[in-house]
């Protein structure tokens, strides 16, 4: 009877993770805001259209879901080397 209750109580939590995570939109998501928020259309139908809505409460305009997407993509700046004597 106790192996029953603790599993339920394991699968039980499993799933509201999981119905928790769902509903929020990540930074990885950031960009595809961007596009979404960026078309007034889609901020005007906004009822409609639970992908606005969402992208709205979780970053509110347009430039802070910009601000995200571009902090999401990796950047790898390498060092840039010069060779003194090919430059003169």
């Amino acid at each position: 009877m106790i192996k029953i209750i603790i599993s339920l109580i394991v699968v039980l939590s499993i799933g509201l993770l999981i119905i928790k995570n769902k509903s929020k939109i990540g930074s990885d998501d950031a960009c595809l805001c961007t596009e979404i928020l960026v078309n007034e259309n889609f901020i005007n139908k906004k009822e409609k259209m639970p992908s606005v809505k969402k992208c709205l409460s979780s970053f509110k305009n347009f430039e802070n879901a910009h601000f995200e997407c571009m902090k999401s993509i990796p950047l790898d700046q390498h060092e840039i080397k010069i060779d003194s004597l090919r430059s003169i």
